[in-house]
């Protein structure tokens, strides 16, 4: 097939190049019209259906409601205008049918749920709707509506055979045309080709083409004719040229062993500078998985960076959440709604903790989860944006902070009784002292012996 192409004359190099060009060109026009047209036919047919599946559930609320599927069978049959309906089904919300028209073919006896982009599946030869039936925000049922692409197939055969027509006619007079406008490029060649030949054929340098036209085969023909004068002169100055060439390519091969030297370099300095990157991502790592409390980090767009293997411990964030580039939003849903984990009666103290957080502010904040546990958190901003949380289990700090103030409080509340009993006793104890000194003093200023005086 090349030596084919490669002895054909210009002639008929011409006339194909011309031909092809044009078939190409309609066949490229016309498939993006045939295509265009099928997707948008086929898209309003998707659309057609998809209002029916609508117009049928609004109207099937009332029938499931009440379970009465004569009605239902009745919004069904009036799909029977549609000739392109083979089938329509309602089913009740546990998927089994409830009413059916059919035309061609019957209901499953379940509801299919096979769905694909905007509730349209195709196979067989035929697009599947399904909708689900909405009353007050409950689904009581769904619509399954099974329609034939037949008509869709028989258009796309007619536009099929009107571009092949249109093709067929425009291909011939196409053909017609570059037969004979080739000749505006096929015959200065031919006679420059004449020429050619003469010259090889005689060894006559001195024959010149014949310069008609100043466009570009009157410019070959002027560069031809100046081509035999000037191959002494180009050939002394291509052994000028090689000489030269050979002297660049001396200095080039000493700069690229230079710069291969300079590459190696580079080299071993990257890769000793990635392996310091991996042994300090190491290091980080696993000083942050050794730590006691739990860390997380944000950056400036609230997407997760980093976290330690405490933090799932501590606050009991699923390892599904933990990934890279989840956003911030989703923990706030998990400390405010988890069922098990949250926080207890989140009020505003845990809103303005989480704006702060948003904020990229030092933030700190003590809440008690669902189980008991005690969960502090604290942290602030870091350089770039974003800001840096830990989480600490506090639950047994708390309690031993609440049991020192209760062994507190009992050691002051002894203290004082202790001071109020040494107080009575000191006034009871006084009291008798007094009359006892009173009355010895009075004996005292009497006369007495000796002995009764020493006693």
């Amino acid at each position: 097939m090349t030596n084919i192409k490669r002895d054909m004359n210009i002639k008929t190099k011409l006339v194909l190049i011309m031909l092809a060009t044009s078939c190409v060109a309609l066949v490229l026009a016309g498939a993006g019209f045939i295509a265009y047209e099928h997707i948008r036919v086929k898209s309003d047919m998707d659309r057609d259906i998809r209002s029916l599946a609508r117009i049928v559930a609004n109207r099937s609320t009332v029938a499931l409601t009440f379970n009465d599927s004569a009605v239902a069978s009745a919004t069904l049959a009036a799909l029977s205008v549609k000739s392109s309906i083979v089938s329509a089904c309602i089913y009740d919300r546990s998927d089994h049918l409830f009413a059916e028209y059919r035309r061609d073919e019957a209901c499953p006896p379940l509801y299919p749920g096979l769905l694909g982009d905007n509730g349209v599946v195709v196979y067989d030869r035929y697009s599947n709707v399904g909708e689900d039936i909405v009353l007050d925000e409950q689904i009581l049922g769904k619509v399954w509506i099974k329609a034939s692409l037949h008509e869709l197939i028989g258009l796309w055969r007619k536009f099929l055979l009107a571009a092949g027509a249109i093709i067929a006619l425009s291909a011939s007079i196409a053909f017609l045309l570059a037969s004979r406008l080739q000749r505006v490029v096929s015959e200065p060649l031919m006679r420059l080709k004449k020429t050619v030949e003469t010259i090889n054929s005689q060894k006559n340098y001195t024959l010149r083409a014949a310069v008609d036209s100043d466009d570009e085969f009157g410019a070959l023909n002027r560069a031809f004719n100046t081509m035999i004068a000037t191959i002494e002169a180009r050939d002394h100055e291509l052994l000028a040229a090689n000489r030269q060439l050979a002297e660049n390519e001396k200095q080039l091969a000493g700069i690229n062993e230079a710069l291969e030297e300079r590459v190696e370099a580079r080299t071993a300095e990257l890769a000793e500078t990635n392996a310091k990157l991996a042994h300090n991502s190491v290091i980080l790592a696993t000083v942050l998985d050794s730590m006691s409390q739990g860390l997380i980090a944000f950056d400036a767009d609230l997407k997760l960076l980093v976290w330690n293997t405490k933090l799932s411990e501590v606050r009991g964030y699923p390892a599904a959440m933990l990934q890279a580039g989840r956003d911030y939003a989703e923990f706030v849903r998990f400390d405010l709604a988890d069922e098990a984990l949250r926080f207890e009666n989140p009020d505003g103290v845990l809103g303005e903790f989480f704006r702060e957080v948003r904020q990229f502010r030092q933030h700190l904040f003590t809440g008690t989860r669902l189980d008991g546990r005690v969960i502090e958190i604290a942290g602030g901003p870091i350089a770039d944006g974003g800001f840096v949380s830990t989480y600490e289990d506090v639950t047994l700090r708390i309690q031993a902070e609440a049991a020192l103030k209760e062994a507190r409080d009992a050691a002051e509340s002894a203290t004082q009784t202790k001071s109020q009993f040494l107080a009575n006793m000191s006034h009871e104890i006084r009291t008798p002292m007094n009359g006892v000194l009173g009355m010895l003093h009075l004996a005292l200023q009497t006369d007495l012996n000796a002995s009764q005086r020493n006693y």
